[in-house]
């Protein structure tokens, strides 16, 4: 036979957990009164001892106003003063970029990432400066822009010297070909 306890038992160790409502007097409690936020935080802290507001963290709205006009202003802005310029987006970190992102469905949120992620650069054109061998006859090509360009295996159609102008694109599977000035393709590695 399974034990139980008992329902009361239940019922007090229920009411034992719950947390003391405190009587009319009690600390905080004209605060639940208050509409404005920032009036109710203020009580809040007074009545709890905390030493004066936290500042709100830039970037960060907060609420002014009446409470029906839920209008919200950045942070150091109220409602009616003119409009601050927008903050310098440079790599911005997270907390930053989900306020600004705030409100946005998942289809503008998709576009603005979009415009956001800058574009993968899928073929360069570089002048070489400079053209050496491996010993088994693989092209060595330093580019004008410094990057140094190895030929995966030696193919004898593609003729490159120094002065010419080539085209690197990408290709399949993570690897790039270069084209020579006269439209031959030969697989490349970049080495620096």
């Amino acid at each position: 036979m399974k034990p139980t306890i008992p329902v009361t038992l239940a019922c007090l160790l229920g009411v034992a957990t719950q947390p003391a409502l405190g009587g009319e007097d009690a600390p905080g409690r004209a605060c639940v009164t208050l509409d404005n936020p920032q009036q109710r935080l203020a009580c809040y802290d007074a009545a709890f001892g905390r030493k004066g507001p936290a500042a709100p963290a830039a970037g960060t709205a907060t609420m002014t106003g009446s409470r029906d006009a839920e209008t919200v202003a950045p942070a150091g802005k109220a409602a009616g003063d003119a409009p601050l310029a927008a903050p310098a987006d440079n790599g911005a970190d997270e907390a930053s970029r989900a306020s600004r992102d705030f409100g946005l469905n998942s289809t503008q949120l998709q576009q603005r990432r979009a415009a956001d992620t800058p574009r993968a650069v899928q073929h360069i054109v570089a002048r070489v400066t400079q053209v050496a061998k491996r010993p088994f006859g693989e092209l060595i090509l330093t580019l004008d822009n410094g990057q140094v360009w190895v030929q995966n295996q030696v193919e004898r159609m593609a003729r490159v010297k120094v002065g010419d102008t080539v085209t690197i694109r990408k290709a399949a599977l993570g690897s790039y070909l270069l084209i020579t000035a006269q439209d031959v393709a030969t697989r490349v590695h970049r080495v620096q």
